[in-house]
């Protein structure tokens, strides 16, 4: 069996942005919101494998919304809008418009999320002024929000992924302040409570996220020792988390955040900044080829 992953260029998006939410893979994919560099963003973008149109726009501009869902079935949960004021404001879209839903108990943005517009899980997250890390985790059943359990610590910008019931983070900043750190720390979601997983290979927030419980991958990550992003690619099996020898083309960090991807196979990085932001588009995927033995 001969396998192995890589990035390769996508068509770039029509806007340039960072911090902004998404979903759906690398043949129907779906950003939303973002900061541009001088204002937040309403604009929808959807992917289909070779270019990018324009959506229906969000009702509320935002950046740091947390996204899930598909093309067809997305979904934005929270964000920013300034002057640093954080929203709760949740929104469907219906692969045409948005709408506006049943809002979060509390406003928050940057927060980590996964599964699907109508059973979805969304957990910790910054708040403020004054600034705080809130480790709750929030479940949505498509019409209502219930608690679920708690994050083991507090945690924003880490990258998300998997479903309500086996969700996943990995990497985030762990303190609330103007400068926040990093961690390298996992954690997994069974639909009631938080466990601690292995350990990343390094300190890394602002990242994307694609994949499973059992089979994830963090991307447009910034890390201690490139604060405009790095271009690794990190892989979980169900046991460690290792560097893939797959890397972006262009390295950035704060990319479209929010299951980009359902399977560790297909993921699509969308944006971003490095330093600025940017509309660069790149599709990953993993293949597997079986190589037989011929004969006479």
């Amino acid at each position: 069996v001969v396998a192995g992953g890589a990035f390769s260029s996508g068509a770039p998006l029509l806007t340039a942005r960072y911090g902004l939410g998404g979903g759906g893979d690398t043949t129907a994919g779906l950003v939303f919101g973002g900061y541009t560099g001088t204002a937040q963003s309403n604009l929808t973008e959807e992917y289909n494998g070779s270019g990018w149109g324009s959506g229906g726009n969000l009702g509320t501009a935002r950046s740091g919304t947390s996204g899930t869902g598909s093309q067809t079935a997305g979904l934005s949960v929270g964000g920013i809008n300034p002057p640093s004021v954080y929203v709760a404001n949740v929104e469907e879209y219906n692969g045409t418009s948005w709408s506006e839903v049943t809002n979060i108990p509390q406003a928050r943005g940057y927060s980590l999320q996964g599964g699907t517009q109508t059973a979805t899980w969304n957990g910790g997250g910054r708040q403020g002024p004054p600034y705080s890390n809130p480790t709750s985790t929030l479940e949505y059943d498509g019409t209502n929000w219930t608690s679920g359990g708690a994050l083991g610590a507090g945690n924003y910008h880490g990258s998300s992924g998997g479903t309500l019931t086996a969700g996943w983070n990995l990497g985030g900043s762990p303190s609330p302040g103007a400068a926040p750190g990093r961690t390298n720390t996992s954690q997994f979601y069974d639909g009631s409570s938080w466990t601690t997983g292995p350990n990343g290979p390094t300190e890394i927030n602002t990242g994307s996220g694609a994949g499973t419980q059992t089979a994830a991958l963090s991307y447009t990550n910034g890390d201690a020792s490139n604060t405009n992003g790095n271009d690794k690619l990190y892989i979980y099996d169900g046991t460690s988390w290792a560097v893939s020898p797959a890397t972006l083309g262009t390295a950035r960090r704060a990319g479209a955040r929010g299951g980009m991807g359902t399977t560790a196979n297909n993921a699509l990085a969308a944006a971003g900044r490095n330093p600025s932001a940017i509309t660069l588009t790149e599709e990953y995927n993993f293949t597997t080829n079986t190589v037989t033995a011929g004969a006479w």
